[in-house]
């Protein structure tokens, strides 16, 4: 999922770096830095889960929101206009902006679900290492070695 929203990512901190010289983006005008935001914190989320039921839906508004940003910088690019203040305050970007809390809602839930499916199988493995500890207490006779391999070949298993 990484790749989805990377190349966005570094878009918009490159405009948004104070010391490049070419974009000033307008003080009054938080669309890019809210953008940012969102965009970074939905890639912290995927990074840490295995999500891939959104990863479709993540590249479009991904894909969109590169292609506002381009068409604005080209049009302020041809404009050949003596201002170097790059301003946005276009509804498509907004719209860029609800999609993706929308998409982070969407992948929270998500991952909350993966985790509660994860609960169970997490209480099995802790529920059989306890049943191995207890035979390595009662059966001397088996080594803790091969017991915690046997503890491990299921675990591997869940």
């Amino acid at each position: 999922m990484a790749y989805n929203l990377q190349p966005l990512i570094t878009v918009l901190e490159g405009i948004l770096d104070p010391d490049q010289p070419r974009w000033i983006v307008d003080e009054n005008n938080p669309h890019l830095q809210s953008l940012l935001e969102k965009a970074t914190s939905l890639q912290q989320l995927l990074d840490k889960s295995s999500l891939t039921k959104l990863d479709t839906q993540i590249r479009e508004v991904a894909h969109q929101a590169e292609d506002i940003i381009e068409s604005h910088m080209v049009d302020h690019m041809l404009s050949e206009s003596d201002c170097v203040i790059f301003t946005f305050s276009t509804p498509d970007l907004q719209q860029v902006i609800l999609d993706l809390d929308s998409l982070m809602e969407q992948a929270e839930k998500l991952v909350d679900m993966e985790d509660n499916k994860m609960l169970p199988e997490v209480d099995s493995a802790m529920e059989q290492l306890k049943l191995v500890e207890m035979e390595d207490k009662k059966m001397p006779s088996i080594s803790s070695s091969s017991s915690r391999v046997l503890w491990w070949w299921e675990l591997m298993q869940i």
